[in-house]
């Protein structure tokens, strides 16, 4: 087990993921009950809670600048910090581009999208709940393997419904509205999978 002073940064990467675990729950609650006419409101409250995030990021950093001998290496911290930053920068993303491409209807497809984000990132918050105990809880493994499914079902998904969305009769707007909403939507189970194989590499690395 990590020392209380190299439990800063574990402990740290948890609130980046707490972080993202809220966003996911706002936006599912905006998906569920989607009015256009509430977007800049819903935007400006989840871009303060992405700002909140950003500001845990730069205290991580700080710290480490102030660091003699880090719990891992000193590389693997920033990149997994920058990570679970861009996790959430990607969330808030889901909004912005809804609001900019004018998106005025949550197809169903985009709220399952949405249901395997928020189980992945539930994942990952539990893997780095227990990322501090690394060498000895063989389970981390698990959680692993869990977000590597849950975005391989993401790509599934996705091919399906860029195919549902082609074969259907839309113009050229929605086509492609839609097709980066989607593309986000992707983005974001990819990068909570980035981000629980760089754990992986760490805990390789130190193991």
């Amino acid at each position: 087990m990590a020392s209380k002073n190299d439990n800063y940064y574990f402990e740290s990467f948890v609130s980046q993921a707490k972080f993202s675990c809220i966003m996911v729950e706002k936006l599912q609650s905006i998906f569920k009950d989607f009015n256009v006419n509430d977007l800049h409101m819903l935007m400006d409250e989840v871009h303060l809670i992405e700002h909140t995030a950003d500001i845990k990021h730069h205290e991580i950093m700080e710290h480490l600048s102030k660091e003699f001998v880090p719990p891992i290496e000193r590389e693997d911290i920033v990149a997994l910090a920058q990570m679970l930053d861009d996790l959430a920068d990607a969330l808030e993303d889901v909004l912005i581009m809804i609001y900019t491409y004018n998106v005025t209807k949550i197809e169903e497809p985009m709220k399952r999208f949405l249901d395997l984000i928020e189980k992945s990132i539930s994942e990952l918050k539990n893997l780095l709940e227990n990322f501090s105990n690394y060498k000895k809880d063989a389970s981390l493994n698990n959680w692993i393997i869990e977000i590597n499914r849950l975005e391989e079902n993401g790509d599934l998904l996705y091919h399906d419904a860029l195919r549902k969305l082609f074969l259907e009769d839309h113009d050229a707007r929605y086509l492609i509205s839609y097709k980066e909403l989607y593309g986000i939507l992707e983005e974001v189970l990819d990068t909570a999978e980035d981000i629980s194989n760089e754990v992986a590499n760490i805990i390789m690395k130190n193991s």
